[in-house]
């Protein structure tokens, strides 16, 4: 991902891009480490939003969002979808906060 990243400035310098999941790491890791070092610039998250990982009487954010610059420089909205993959209906199991 960070090589296919890095080329897009020199093909599509004003390229629109987001990557947005769960990376399953933590946000001081190496791995965000690096993606902030090459340019990258990380969409803000609100804290708001609370913890979206829970194992072991763990909470964490392992999701994350980040943008290119061409996006970063805008102003944006964007939906927070929760899904709770244990729940035992469809409707119990998505919602848009």
């Amino acid at each position: 991902m960070k090589t296919f990243l890095r080329s897009l400035p020199d093909k599509v310098p004003n390229a629109n891009i987001v990557v947005t999941g769960d990376f399953n790491e933590f946000s001081q890791t190496r791995f965000f480490t690096d993606l902030h070092h090459d340019g990258n610039r990380g969409a803000r998250e609100h804290t708001t939003r609370g913890t979206i990982y829970l194992f072991d009487q763990n909470s964490e954010q392992l999701d994350h969002t980040f943008v290119s610059q061409a996006i970063g420089q805008r102003t944006v909205e964007a939906e927070h979808l929760h899904v709770n993959n244990w729940s035992p209906s469809l409707q119990e199991r998505v919602s848009v906060k």
